[in-house]
């Protein structure tokens, strides 16, 4: 157990410090959406094998709720998510001094737009990542890298394309009161999100013998 946490810590720093960098360099949204995909990519073929290479909470609920998992391990890998988050956030306030990679909703005050836009884009990658592990498809790192690149290029200029709430909490902890005041957007709307492809995976692929 004590390796697989080790690996979610890690992979989900990976994945946060990443797109992290490349807002410390200012790049635009397609090159943010590039960087985010690639680093999921990269770090499910380093981790995978270890831990599942979930690195988000609201998967690793999908997944314990899918009967995918044991539901045993779900506290302590969305410990080790959130606190891989955190030091990404905590790394990058250090090397770039100020807070990077934060998630800001483009319009806060837009409650619909904003939590539903984190709801669709959810639900659509945990379908692909239930169709990959249906398959049993070895590019499965490249399927859902790939994926994250076109829902962060759907939802960047919306709410930042987050699908992950501890993508957003740790670089918007560190970010403080200025970022943290839209946290809920980033902590509600995945789960719910992926646990609409918890229910879609339910009817369309579930046996009902």
């Amino acid at each position: 157990m004590n390796k697989k946490l080790l690996a979610e810590f890690l992979g989900t720093f990976g994945i946060v410090f990443a797109p992290l960098m490349a807002s410390a360099a200012k790049t635009d949204l397609a090159i943010a959406a590039w960087v985010s995909g690639l680093a999921v990519m990269a770090m499910i073929y380093v981790f995978g094998p270890i831990s599942g290479a979930q690195f988000n909470p609201a998967v690793t609920i999908a997944l314990a709720v899918s009967k995918k998992q044991e539901r045993s391990v779900v506290v302590p890998y969305i410990v080790a998510q959130i606190l891989g988050g955190l030091a990404a956030g905590l790394l990058g306030l250090l090397l770039f001094g100020g807070a990077f990679g934060t998630h800001v909703p483009s319009a806060p005050d837009a409650f619909v737009r904003n939590i539903g836009t984190e709801i669709v884009l959810s639900t659509i990658l945990m379908a692909v990542i239930f169709a990959v592990i249906r398959k049993e498809n070895p590019l499965a790192p490249v399927v859902i890298g790939l994926t994250v690149v076109l829902l962060v290029m759907m939802g960047g200029n919306i709410t930042g394309g987050s699908m992950n709430p501890a993508r957003s909490l740790g670089p918007d902890i560190v970010g403080g009161a200025q970022t943290l005041g839209s946290i809920w957007v980033y902590l509600i709307g995945p789960p719910v999100g992926m646990l609409l492809a918890v229910m879609l995976e339910r009817v369309f692929f579930t046996s009902s013998d």
